[in-house]
């Protein structure tokens, strides 16, 4: 993705009070791993946070693209989320997931399905994964009105 066509996936909304603070690239990016694990370089997040300050980037909301429409959502991946019907041009399919993975808080190792915070809303479309993922605080229909804010392609 060139630095022109990251600003064609930068939403057209975002939740009250949130500004768009920092861009990552590439394998930094926080977003995507491939089908099978793999690192995927071609991707971007967008981060957003309500300010810039250490406890509103403790639970940013991050905006997450990659031109493959197979990518897995990091701290996602293997979890089987809720189906949604979003109506938006090009969506092929939308999933919601009530956390995400992190490590076992009793320090044995491994990870849990932490539902404490984060939530999240994946969209495929016929070329891209497009994922949004903020505090529990922004609600879903704020992560799905960021979502098809974002030009997603066909």
């Amino acid at each position: 993705m060139t630095t022109q066509s990251i600003e064609a996936f930068k939403p057209a909304r975002v939740p009250t009070g949130y500004a768009f603070r920092r861009l990552v690239q590439g394998s930094a990016s926080p977003g995507f791993t491939g089908p099978n694990g793999e690192e995927l370089t071609d991707q971007v997040t967008l981060i957003h946070t309500t300010a810039n300050t250490y406890a509103s980037w403790r639970s940013p909301m991050t905006v997450h693209v990659v031109a493959r429409p197979d990518a897995r959502l990091f701290a996602a991946e293997t979890r089987k989320g809720v189906a949604l019907d979003i109506s938006a041009t090009g969506v092929r399919s939308a999933v919601y997931h009530d956390g995400w993975w992190g490590p076992n808080p009793d320090g044995s190792g491994g990870k849990v399905w932490d539902t404490g915070n984060m939530h999240s809303l994946t969209l495929r479309t016929a070329t891209h994964t497009v994922a949004v993922r903020a505090a529990k605080s922004v609600p879903l229909d704020e992560l799905a009105a960021v979502a098809k804010s974002i030009p997603l392609g066909s």
